[in-house]
């Protein structure tokens, strides 16, 4: 003879084995999705850290050479192009360009040459050129990296650097023009130098009038006059030797150059 309620509890049983059975298995499905969707975003985590190496190293040797002089000024030709790749880094095809909108640069800055009209900003030429590597692997993954190169500095010979022009007699109250131009080791000129002049006495001595053309201070007048007297509202002289120093000031460096001899007649 059955008990009764037997067969409801078989039943609630039975029922429960269903639903834990069914529970489990969507934990289980949605485990296994997670862990899938984790083994691709460390494959991409991967390969993206592997596409920054790659770009870190071409921009690396792309930086190296560009510190010859004459490799920048050829708009790095022979060092851009496409499908270039990286050892090491098999399957990341490499493209190397320059981006459009070569900076323009000024000294001694920018905020400060804002001032200016445009043809009287003191520019540096060569200014600085934008290159953007772009990586690509796998189904149409990429990866971007934006820099920016500016020209080396030169090969200085502090004995030669600065070059004067001037000097020679000059008579009471009469002026003299001088000259200053800034070279490399090799001789060849160095643009977007700017000077500043000033009066080296032996035993005379003058007054400088320098000019503003460009505003470089390449160019100075110097005039044997000296001393000015407020009360008269005249000058006075100061007959005898002296030169013209100009300096110069390259990559952080002062140089200095002299003019030839300078002799202050008098009255």
């Amino acid at each position: 003879m059955g008990h009764p309620g037997c067969s409801s509890k078989a039943g609630s049983t039975l029922l429960e084995t269903v639903i834990a059975m069914f529970l489990l298995t969507a934990a289980a499905f949605s485990i296994l999705q997670l862990l899938d969707r984790g083994v691709v975003y460390l494959s991409r985590t991967s390969q993206m850290t592997q596409a920054v190496l790659v770009a870190e190293n071409r921009l690396a040797r792309l930086r190296a050479a560009a510190e010859d002089p004459a490799v920048y000024r050829s708009g790095l030709s022979g060092h851009l192009g496409s499908g270039l790749t990286e050892p090491g880094f098999p399957g990341f095809l490499i493209t190397l360009e320059r981006a459009p909108g070569d900076r323009t640069t000024f000294t001694p800055s920018t905020a400060m040459e804002s001032q200016y009209p445009a043809g009287e900003k003191r520019e540096i030429e060569g200014g600085v050129i934008p290159v953007k590597c772009t990586v690509a692997w796998g189904s149409g993954q990429s990866l971007e990296v934006m820099t920016y190169l500016s020209e080396p500095p030169a090969a200085i010979d502090p004995l030669t650097a600065v070059r004067v022009t001037g000097g020679g007699a000059v008579g009471a109250f009469g002026s003299s023009n001088f000259g200053a131009t800034f070279h490399d080791a090799g001789g060849a000129p160095v643009p977007g130098v700017t000077f500043s002049w000033s009066v080296e006495s032996v035993d005379g001595n003058g007054t400088i009038l320098e000019e503003d053309s460009h505003r470089s201070g390449s160019s100075a007048v110097l005039e044997n006059k000296y001393a000015y007297n407020f009360r008269t509202g005249t000058w006075g002289l100061r007959p005898g030797r002296a030169r013209m120093r100009a300096t110069a000031r390259y990559n952080g460096v002062e140089y200095v150059g002299y003019s030839g001899d300078i002799q202050f007649g008098g009255p």
